[in-house]
């Protein structure tokens, strides 16, 4: 089941959020915030394992997080029904999916009590019928880079999606990106060592890539007269920036049904961390979860006990479509040529040039000819003609070509 954040940025995230929070003057201390626990757990109707990570913040993302191990962590129900769950891994506790999985109308609490002895609990949460995803759509669109300084053609992903009729008017989405890619410069000769030219199937020509959501992506139907979710925008891809969209691009779309408590953390979360590089800018209230010390209510506690209906979808998003809404496609590497003439090289032949040209870790693009005559060699970075360089020979276990 995703979570909202990849792991280092939800630290650094809460981690501002605690600071800009506890600030009343220009030149706060902020030694009190430097250790506190943050709680990162999602249960849903969703018929999987349940994950809660216990760690501490960190005040900068280049930080390794330090996580919370040996601590006993529990989920509890409203008819009596207690999980404990098992650290798998450092501060990774997981549920055990045979015997527990959440129930849509039942309420849950999450129990914790960490190897110092400190015992933390959440507010009761109410798991609520998901909304169903109708459909997700795209279209050509264009939007403002970070900078503002120009417009960038792209693709906008949408969603439609209809309620459940005892539904909470309060949604959440995040996004798993997944994508086919192909390198620039694929290796199609190499030079044997009697320096001829021996042509071959080039390897490492396709790979995969991956990224998770960071955004927060919020929409309530509270004060609407409709309960239907119509082209809400999820995100945006600026087409030409990256090699997301030059061949087969995928994502699914997790769609939260949550409380009005939850959203309005979320959205404050959001709000008060807009520019995470100055966590001394406005911070208009204090942001707290749901989760604190039994026996020290004063104890800053940092996450959110998520308890949310879910739903999903996927759409696969071809090169054709691509070609087709006529957007820019492009790729995020540097791959310039570098020409290397042996006439600079006295003393080496074709093949001790090629060598020595692999061994320095560039890749072999194609020979110069003149006049039928082999007078040099074109290389580029290895990132160029390896794409293993960047992503995953293997594709995702769903994939279809």
């Amino acid at each position: 089941m995703p979570n909202l954040f990849p792991r280092k940025y939800i630290h650094y995230v809460l981690s501002v959020w605690i600071f800009s929070s506890c600030i009343d003057s220009f030149d706060p201390s902020l030694s009190a915030y430097e250790d506190v626990l943050v709680v990162d757990g999602l249960i849903s109707n969703i018929d999987t394992t349940y994950t809660v990570f216990l760690s501490r913040t960190v005040s900068n993302i280049d930080e390794d997080v330090p996580t919370e191990e040996g601590a006993i962590v529990q989920i509890t129900d409203d008819v009596g029904n207690t999980e404990t769950l098992t650290e798998v891994s450092s501060g990774k506790y997981q549920s055990n999916p045979e015997t527990f999985t959440g129930k849509i109308g039942h309420s849950y609490q999450l129990h914790i009590k960490t190897a110092d002895g400190k015992e933390y609990e959440s507010d009761t949460c109410y798991l609520n019928p998901p909304y169903s995803i109708d459909s997700i759509s795209y279209q050509k669109d264009k939007e403002w880079n970070a900078d503002n300084s120009e417009e960038q053609d792209g693709l906008a992903i949408y969603i439609n999606a209809s309620p459940d009729k005892e539904a909470s008017t309060y949604l959440r989405w995040s996004y798993q990106e997944d994508w086919k890619f192909s390198i620039p410069q694929p290796e199609n000769y190499y030079i044997a060592p009697d320096n001829s030219i021996v042509y071959q199937v080039a390897e490492n020509v396709y790979c995969y890539k991956s990224n998770a959501s960071s955004e927060i992506i919020l929409h309530s139907l509270a004060n609407l007269t409709t309960d239907q979710v119509t082209n809400k925008l999820v995100y945006f891809i600026p087409s030409g920036e990256s090699d997301r969209l030059t061949n087969r691009y995928t994502t699914l779309i997790t769609q939260y049904t949550i409380s009005k408590e939850e959203y309005e953390f979320w959205n404050k979360l959001e709000e008060s961390t807009e520019d995470v590089e100055d966590i001394f800018g406005s911070q208009p209230y204090s942001l707290t979860g749901n989760i604190s010390n039994i026996n020290d209510p004063d104890e800053m506690v940092a996450g959110y006990f998520q308890v949310a209906g879910v739903s999903t979808q996927r759409i696969f998003i071809d090169y054709n479509d691509i070609y087709q809404l006529g957007l820019p496609m492009g790729g995020d590497l540097d791959c310039q040529i570098d020409s290397l003439f042996l006439e600079d090289y006295l003393g080496y032949s074709l093949f001790t040039l090629y060598s020595e040209l692999k061994s320095n870790g560039y890749g072999f693009v194609a020979p110069i000819q003149e006049s039928n005559v082999t007078i040099g060699l074109i290389r580029c970075a290895k990132v160029c003609s390896d794409c293993t360089k960047t992503g995953d020979i293997d594709p995702p276990s769903y994939w279809v070509d």
